[in-house]
């Protein structure tokens, strides 16, 4: 479980790693994240967590390269890669 806070919307992320599931066509992590609503904690929205750890993750190594247009290209290509 991954927690996550903003002043909006808190969050969180459940995520599974199974390591015999590629053996079963299944993917080895899968996640869901449920957006609640700051006041009452009432669910909003599920998202599916592991495409929002890809972005993520793409995202946040994008704004760290120094060559963006060279790491963007790259990035691209490894999310393409996953999904």
């Amino acid at each position: 479980m991954m927690s996550a806070e903003s002043d909006a919307r808190p969050g969180v992320k459940i995520a599974s790693v199974a390591p015999k599931h590629p053996n079963r066509a299944l993917p080895r992590i899968q996640a869901l994240y449920l957006l609640m609503d700051s006041e009452t904690l009432t669910p909003l929205a599920f998202f599916d967590g592991t495409a929002l750890t890809t972005l993520r993750t793409a995202a946040v190594s994008d704004n760290s390269c120094e060559n963006t247009t060279k790491c963007a290209g790259t990035l691209n290509i490894r999310i393409k890669c996953r999904t």
